[in-house]
């Protein structure tokens, strides 16, 4: 486990499974995402929907706290 987490960014460790038999494991090196550029009008709407799935999605932390202090 350590090794795995003691992996640099952007790299992955995976074992594959050829004829239905594992091969050795091996490590490769991935490339970070590209970001998309978004238009201004682009990132208002991405801004205005997170808002909207947070407000129905979830609750302030005080209020969580409180309810797992009550059980």
């Amino acid at each position: 486990r350590r090794e795995l987490e003691s992996l640099p960014d952007y790299h992955v460790a995976a074992r594959l499974l050829v004829h239905g038999r594992p091969t050795r494991p091996f490590v490769l090196r991935t490339e970070p995402a590209l970001l998309p550029q978004r238009s201004a009008a682009a990132q208002r709407q991405r801004n205005e929907i997170l808002a909207r799935v947070y407000a129905e999605h979830t609750r302030p932390v005080a209020e969580v706290e409180a309810e797992l202090a009550e059980r």
